[in-house]
Formats: structure tokens, sequence, C-alpha cells
């Protein structure tokens, strides 16, 4: 699926008239392409934030523990424990 923007098919459309939306199937064809890349980018924005707390938390021990003039444990990368 292209993530890009899709573009209405009404600019230039010799059959627009007004509430044609419901009927056009061109129309309605972009309006599900449309709503599958919201749906696609809400869900990377929800993956994002769930990704940017659990860093921002790692984040927040290191600076109390280095405040506190204590040695970090450091970061473990890969799952490794």
């Amino acid at each position: 699926m292209n993530l890009s923007t899709v573009k209405a098919p009404c600019l230039g459309c010799d059959q627009r008239r007004l509430h044609c939306h419901s009927e056009c199937s061109n129309y309605i064809s972009y309006a599900k392409a449309n709503e599958a890349i919201r749906q696609h980018n809400r869900e990377q924005i929800a993956i994002n934030d769930t990704i940017f707390a659990g860093e921002s938390r790692r984040m927040k021990s290191f600076v109390k523990t280095k405040a506190a003039g204590q040695k970090h444990k450091g970061f473990r990368h890969n799952g490794s424990r």
C-alpha cells in the first residue's frame, strides 16, 4: 500500500454535483484508501509513543542515578540481560 497522500478524484470531475460523494464509486474508493492510510498512521503513532515512553523511563532512571553520584548499570541492548 502506498502510504503517501491520496488525492481526491473530485477536482475536474465532469459529473460532480452537490452531495455526490455518497454515490460516486471513485470517491468511495478514495475514502476507503484514505481511511486505511489514516488507520496505519494512528497505529504507527501508538507504537512510537509506546517506544518513547519506555526510553523516557530508562533515561529518567539514568539521570536520577547519575545525580545521586552512583554508577548506572547501563542500558541493555537487543534484549540481552
